[in-house]
């Protein structure tokens, strides 16, 4: 019977994962994660029930994909079934990246913080999302460059800054953290707590 991501904690400190990216696998194909606290190494023998969150509803692209388009999301879709979960994508200026990156973003149904070069691509950006979405309330809800949104997007140079630009990554940080320690099982107040802490 599958386990679900928050019923798995360390054998030794009782601690929970934190994130499925902590999940690795060895050579033999058995999946695992090292507790963050103590450093037990944790074996996961049965199935996991990874957690499915909506966070784009019902957004879809109201256009047909180009061929680039579509190779990039055929490969990324067989890299996903692969257990992958990190890759590059690179094709040439006006081959439909940005398009490509939302639908993946979409697929995934998790935040993402973009980086781009300039605050060209950085409108581009937030102007393709009208290809995915007509409400414009909905739209400023799923992406923004100037405060925390599923999709938040920011220039290269205001990511590195020391400004109050900063405080929306600690921002990022600390709201992805809390919902992994929620999924782990801990309640709101808990996970606030537990970060405070540290």
């Amino acid at each position: 019977m599958p386990i679900r991501l928050q019923e798995l904690s360390c054998r030794v400190c009782g601690a929970p994962l934190q994130s499925i990216d902590n999940i690795k696998k060895d050579e033999q194909g058995l999946r695992y994660f090292r507790c963050r606290y103590c450093g037990a190494i944790n074996m996961i023998d049965v199935p996991l029930q990874l957690p499915k969150r909506e966070v784009f509803g019902k957004m879809r692209f109201k256009l047909k994909f180009w061929t680039t388009q579509k190779v990039i999301l055929d490969t990324i879709t067989r890299l996903l079934k692969k257990g992958k979960t990190r890759f590059f994508i690179v094709s040439p200026p006006g081959s439909g990246k940005t398009i490509a990156a939302i639908e993946i973003i979409r697929m995934l149904g998790e935040n993402a913080l973009v980086l781009v070069p300039t605050t060209t691509i950085l409108t581009q950006w937030i102007q393709r999302m009208d290809l995915f979405i007509d409400d414009t309330s909905k739209k400023k809800k799923l992406i923004s460059d100037s405060k925390i949104a599923p999709i938040t997007v920011m220039t290269y140079q205001s990511f590195s800054a020391v400004s109050s630009e900063n405080e929306l990554v600690e921002q990022l940080s600390r709201k992805k953290w809390i919902r992994d320690l929620m999924e782990c099982g801990m309640a709101f107040y808990e996970a606030e707590e537990y970060i405070k802490k540290m």
